[in-house]
């Protein structure tokens, strides 16, 4: 791996590096990806309740602004299976919906989610980014007898544009660009039946930046994330957005004994490759992180925290990837005496909020270590430095 050298200028000092272009970031995960467990204990599920802004690829975003790297993390990628009707608003305290439950899409899963992203009469969703923003794009699905939405800013009752999603089978990206400032962003049924939009991506367009999409989905395996009946089935969808830079964190679900099914050693090993290959096919650069340990794995399918390590190990040498060994993290945070860290000693400290997932304080070591590997990755590509 070669790393470009920093540039002299004519009195020999260092020019500082600077984002070269814009760079989608997109976290193919579950729900540790999605910050499940890091809640402040309130609400309709206590585990997810503010957790948002506490998850790995917000993290992640931070560390890369502490670093001089403009980063954002104003998109949505479908619910993260947290709750479209009432809990999807307490995960996420910048999205309103209205006139929720929706209804099931008849094209989700898509990227980040089940989703109940089907808008009837009178139903809508808005969000309101965090931050300045002053331009958005989005991803709605197409097909026949599909019906029409709007999207509205900032209250106007009146739509800025209209999209049809009647036509042939598809996955479409649209924009749309604003006057930089705070903006509540709105989509919401003119006619038909409107599914989605399923991904969105708010973000201030007059300088460059990382766009950290989060697409964790709470109780997906891997086998989910290979999912392509549709074009904006979750495989599918990676392609359609096509990020830059990936970073793939699975496999709880995949290991443990329990509802989800589990995915064997083998099958595990093999949809990596396919999500892998699907991310290398639009050019994007794969970052893997292996998975907090759990309380227990299913041995009869060749789980064990050791095992999970090995197939990412394996694949990291396989496809050139660089790893994040997050359990060996969490020891040198001093999560636990034993490294790589093991459940038991890191719940004994209070760092698990059940048998699957880490409170906080555990997200926010793995996002800083995300946030430097995607330097790198940024470093590698030219788009930095």
């Amino acid at each position: 791996m070669s790393v470009r050298a920093s540039p002299l200028t004519a009195g020999g000092g260092v020019i500082p590096a600077s984002l070269l272009a814009s760079q989608r970031f997109l976290t193919i995960g579950d729900s540790t990806s999605a910050g499940v467990g890091a809640g402040n204990g309130t609400g309709i599920a206590p585990e997810i309740t503010g957790a948002y802004p506490k998850s790995v690829p917000v993290q992640a975003r931070d560390r890369l602004n502490a670093l001089g790297i403009a980063a954002s993390s104003e998109a949505i990628c479908c619910d993260n299976n947290n709750g479209t009707a009432a809990t999807w608003p307490q995960y996420r305290s910048t999205i309103e919906t209205e006139n929720a439950p929706f209804g099931n899409s008849s094209r989700t899963p898509s990227l980040g989610g089940n989703g109940q992203f089907r808008l009837s009469t009178g139903q809508a969703y808005s969000f309101t980014p965090t931050v300045p923003v002053s331009k958005v794009e989005f991803w709605y699905v197409r097909a026949t007898n599909f019906g029409t939405f709007g999207l509205y800013l900032d209250g106007n009752p009146t739509p800025v544009a209209t999209f049809d999603q009647n036509g042939a089978e598809g996955f479409v990206r649209a924009e749309y660009t604003m006057p930089l400032g705070t903006h509540t962003i709105r989509f919401a049924r003119i006619s038909g039946l409107v599914h989605g939009p399923f991904v969105v991506n708010a973000f201030d367009a007059s300088a460059p930046r990382v766009h950290c999409m989060n697409a964790g989905a709470r109780n997906w395996t891997t086998t989910d994330w290979i999912g392509a009946t549709y074009p904006c089935s979750p495989l599918n969808a990676i392609a359609a957005v096509a990020p830059h830079i990936v970073n793939i964190d699975l496999g709880i679900n995949d290991a443990r004994p329990s509802s989800p099914a589990p995915v064997s050693y083998a099958a595990f090993k093999a949809n990596m490759q396919t999500i892998i290959n699907k991310a290398l096919s639009v050019g994007a650069t794969v970052i893997l992180t292996i998975p907090n340990p759990i309380a227990q794995y299913d041995d009869g399918n060749g789980w064990s925290e050791a095992t999970m390590r090995q197939a990412y190990y394996e694949l990291a040498a396989t496809n050139g990837c660089q790893l994040i060994d997050a359990p060996v993290l969490y020891a040198q945070a001093g999560f636990a005496a034993t490294s790589p860290a093991p459940y038991s000693e890191m719940n004994a400290n209070n760092l698990f909020y059940d048998a699957f997932h880490p409170r906080a304080p555990v997200f926010a070591v793995e996002g800083a270590a995300l946030g430097d590997a995607i330097k790198t990755a940024l470093i590698v590509r030219g788009a930095y430095g």
